[in-house]
């Protein structure tokens, strides 16, 4: 199959780029989840107001005031920017599924393939940017390797390779002056872990510096404490005036789970909830009148963090706007083509007032 053929694929990343973005950010779980700021190219403000009292009885002899309004509270959502070099070789293509349709003298894919191949390029950017949305660390909190020092399981260092600088996790605890080349079997790649901050960073950091103090003490969530820790205490813990805004729980498929099966084992030793009680129980606070709605995400996977907080607080941000190709361009080789795809992504919690959370990570 001659390069050319792959033209195709080039031609619709040329032509069709925002389908391409879309569908990486449409498709994505946490951006149905959380606001999604679609044009962030520079350091943004997330703006808020405290408002203070100042009602008083009438008096006619007062015309002024030295009391404020109130104050401007400011947090930051500021872009970090990922990459990913694609490099399409025909001849690996062949060999895909896609060749069956072929005849034995074809000369080119069919007209669907290059959006097939676009779709799933998307698909798989997206669960990476998904699946660290959470966890995430920005790259510059990452230090340099030190030869000198024995890394812990769990640590992080960045390392120049051959394919430039890159992040890595100690699997293992290392011998001094162990690196991924050395010792490959004592590292983990972690550069899509490194993209920019997430939620559970921020929370953390947050947290340390006292500025994140709606924290509830649940330990670690059971089956047998899950409706008391969270419809319970972190429940009771929430401004009332928060409550009647409306509040959406925030937790990973396990923690969820195990709130079920303490309402599904209520059920069967004989608590009276009807099927239809049972179903919006699921997906409610206990006894919230519809306030506390509870949301199992996949973003948060492998947490035991409970997230509580109000509409539109928890933000994502990118750049998604027309226009915005994320494309480089298109570099012909002997035998294949390469292309360089960057994005924008970032997370902020837009005011930390309408937050709480658990003393889990």
């Amino acid at each position: 199959m001659a390069l050319t053929d792959i033209q195709a694929i080039s031609g619709y990343a040329g032509k069709f780029y925002q389908n391409i973005i879309r569908r990486i950010f449409v498709d994505l779980d946490i951006a149905k989840d959380v606001k999604l700021l679609r044009n962030v190219t520079a350091p943004r403000n997330l703006w808020g107001f405290n408002v203070t009292d100042g009602l008083r009885p009438l008096d006619i002899n007062v015309e002024d005031t030295n009391k404020s309004n109130g104050s401007f509270t400011n947090r930051k959502i500021s872009p970090e920017i990922a990459m990913r070099i694609l490099k399409i070789i025909p001849e690996e293509l062949r060999d895909t599924f896609i060749s069956e349709v072929l005849s034995e003298n074809a000369t080119d894919f069919p007209k669907e393939f290059a959006d097939y191949f676009w779709q799933e390029i998307a698909k798989s950017i997206g669960q990476e940017i998904n699946n660290n949305a959470y966890f995430g660390v920005s790259a510059s909190s990452i230090a340099d390797f030190n030869p000198a020092t024995v890394y812990t399981a769990g640590q992080r260092m960045k390392y120049k390779t051959s394919e430039g600088t890159e992040y890595f996790q100690a699997a293992v605890t290392t011998t001094a002056g162990d690196t991924p080349i050395s010792a490959p079997a004592k590292w983990t790649n972690i550069n899509n872990k490194c993209l920019s901050k997430g939620f559970g960073t921020l929370i953390a950091e947050e947290i340390a510096a006292t500025k994140l103090t709606n924290v509830t003490s649940t330990g670690a969530i059971t089956q047998a404490d899950a409706l008391t820790q969270i419809d319970g205490a972190m429940w009771a813990s929430i401004p009332d005036e928060v409550k009647a805004a409306g509040v959406t729980f925030y937790m990973a498929q396990a923690t969820y789970d195990k709130r079920v099966k303490k309402l599904r084992a209520l059920k069967e030793a004989g608590s009276t909830f009807t099927d239809s009680e049972f179903e919006n129980s699921k997906r409610e606070i206990l006894d919230s009148e519809g306030k506390g709605i509870i949301k199992p995400v996949t973003w948060m996977r492998g947490s035991g963090r409970v997230i509580w907080t109000v509409d539109n607080n928890l933000v994502m941000g990118t750049n998604q706007l027309p226009g915005a190709n994320p494309f480089g361009p298109f570099i012909q080789g002997l035998q294949h083509y390469k292309t360089i795809m960057k994005l924008i992504t970032c997370y902020q919690i837009a005011d930390l007032r309408y937050v709480g959370v658990n003393d889990q990570v």
